[in-house]
């Protein structure tokens, strides 16, 4: 599985450099609607410096123990800020032994790098990767991810069922299944959605009380993202 996520990641990372450096500068200057305090260019910055900040040994304790990493992100945009496309792509591909050995226990770094992947698409109007073969493994991260939101709001776990495949947080009975694809579904569990882009989903149970968990995971949106569907 190691492995697996370690060329998963390469994999991806490739797809997100390569769109990049196709960028004009109007398109590199557009702001993420995902990430509204980013632009395109910025969030580039983000997704290579955090993983050479973390080889580097540039990341505190306290950050990698799980606390506000906002300050050290917003440090980090800003410290790279001039680097242009290609330079950062040079940058992200010249650790590739240190970031194979660091991958397997950062699975985060992952999740991370896949979601943005479709935020960047989505602020260019691009509809990117949405039948990528990491989806599958990125789905579960997801639900993995809301469990514990989940599980602390006393709720029954969330599944998503596209109709040939359902994937759930935990065991149990579900109290709200999702019934779309994995793409849709991977964006509403990383609050890509508003509330009413969520309620307009084909689903079963009542999913006001996990909305309420969702945005306590990561706030949803008060506009849409306008992506295309």
């Amino acid at each position: 599985m190691s492995d697996r996520l370690v060329s998963m990641y390469f994999d991806i990372r490739e797809r997100v450099a390569g769109a990049a450096v196709l960028l004009d500068e109007r398109a590199l200057a557009a702001r993420v609607p995902a990430c509204p305090d980013w632009t395109v260019h910025q969030l580039v910055v983000h997704l290579v410096s955090m993983p050479m900040a973390i080889i580097a040994g540039d990341v505190p304790e306290t950050v990698m123990a799980g606390g506000d990493p906002n300050p050290l992100l917003r440090g980090l945009v800003d410290e790279h800020a001039d680097r242009s496309i290609g330079d950062l792509a040079r940058w992200w591909a010249s650790e590739d032994a240190a970031l194979a050995e660091l991958l397997p226990g950062a699975g985060l770094l992952l999740a991370d790098l896949f979601t943005h992947e479709s935020d960047l698409h989505g602020a260019v109007g691009s509809p990117g990767h949405r039948d990528a073969a990491e989806l599958a493994s990125q789905i579960d991260a997801a639900l993995a991810g809301v469990q514990k939101d989940v599980a602390a709001a006393g709720l029954p776990p969330i599944c998503v069922d596209t109709g040939t495949e359902r994937r759930c947080s935990a065991e149990g009975e579900p109290g709200w299944t999702l019934r779309c694809g994995f793409w849709e579904a991977h964006r509403v569990l990383n609050s890509r959605r508003t509330r009413e882009e969520v309620l307009a989903l084909a689903h079963d149970g009542d999913p006001s009380r996990y909305l309420e968990a969702l945005d306590r995971h990561l706030p949803l949106p008060a506009r849409s993202l306008g992506e295309h569907r």
